[in-house]
């Protein structure tokens, strides 16, 4: 096991056991395509992006729409390199390769652009619209007391949270869901804090708590 999540006395610890396997040929094989696939395809030392416009071929298109392309290339390079992108698609790839799916959060960073959260097999489960293509995830996790106030907020914990920070048992655990779904699933109460133009709904919420009265509720827009 590369994760751990259902036990919490193994929050944060890097105690998988590889004890029991007696061939690790697949082991080997799948770290093996890991890194084949993420330094042959999205290699960190070379340019593997090549920006375009939707119906219309590259010899079409004039000079400076070709600076154009390319300026905007090298920006959403940088970005990526400032990011943890390249850290973020190893564990990615392993997981589509060993599971048969993966998945991953990105996120608004102010230092870096944007933040990529890996999620462990296990923590999430998908689902589908009518079309069969997967239109809302579902993640079960944890925070630190003092990982959720820095992220939402003093005023936007549960009473239970805001009791700990003032203790100052900043460590103690606090389970979390992370609901991501389209709007098309109302929700009294909830759906007036998300902006009628955003198709789809970001939620988290503390687990065993009572509601809070305050808005934590955070708007996405579908890509």
């Amino acid at each position: 096991e590369y994760d751990r999540f259902d036990r919490e006395e193994d929050a944060n610890r890097d105690n998988a056991s590889f004890d029991a396997i007696n061939d690790s040929t697949a082991v080997l094989a799948l770290r093996t395509c890991t890194s084949g696939l993420k330094y042959g395809i999205t290699n960190p030392n070379r340019n593997w992006l090549i920006s375009g416009i939707f119906g219309v071929q590259r010899d079409e298109l004039s000079y400076s729409s070709k600076l154009w392309l390319e300026s905007i290339n090298e920006i959403i390079m940088l970005m990526y390199s400032r990011s943890n992108l390249y850290r973020a698609l190893s564990p990615w790839y392993r997981e589509f390769l060993g599971f048969g799916t993966g998945a991953a959060y990105v996120c608004d960073d102010a230092e870096s652009w944007m933040r990529i959260h890996n999620f462990a097999p296990g923590e999430y489960c998908l689902d589908t619209g009518p079309d069969g293509r997967v239109n809302a995830c579902y993640r079960d996790f944890r925070y630190t007391v003092a990982q959720m106030v820095d992220e939402f907020g003093l005023d936007n914990v549960s009473r239970q949270t805001r009791k700990l920070y003032e203790k100052e048992n900043y460590s103690q655990w606090v389970s979390v869901t992370h609901a991501i779904e389209p709007r098309n699933r109302p929700i009294d109460g909830l759906d007036e804090f998300v902006s009628p133009a955003m198709k789809f709904r970001s939620v988290y919420f503390e687990r065993g708590v009572g509601p809070n009265p305050n808005n934590t509720s955070q708007e996405s827009e579908a890509n």
